[in-house]
């Protein structure tokens, strides 16, 4: 497997708890996800959470709800949990 981002040779390495494809030349992560998401709705006291999304994402500076990808093999409820504790 070859790297999305730069092309380079990509070797099997633990990344975040799982084995992933990184790139050997810039370090990139592949991500061999279905790309199926949840978004988690937190409410307390009449008060929703919300997170302001980082500087390299898609829309950087928005406000969001904590959300994230939902690894292969994973059910969509311990990714939403996942993602809240990664993001709260």
């Amino acid at each position: 497997m070859f790297c999305q981002r730069c092309g380079g040779p990509t070797k099997e390495r633990e990344h975040d708890g799982r084995t992933r494809p990184v790139c050997t030349v810039c370090g990139a992560v592949t991500y061999l996800d279905p790309k199926l998401a949840v978004t988690v709705v937190i409410e307390r006291e009449e008060r929703i959470l919300l997170g302001k999304r980082a500087a390299w994402t898609r829309s950087p500076g928005k406000w969001s709800f904590p959300a994230g990808f939902v690894e292969r093999g994973e059910v969509a409820e311990a990714a939403a949990t996942r993602e809240v504790r990664e993001e709260v």
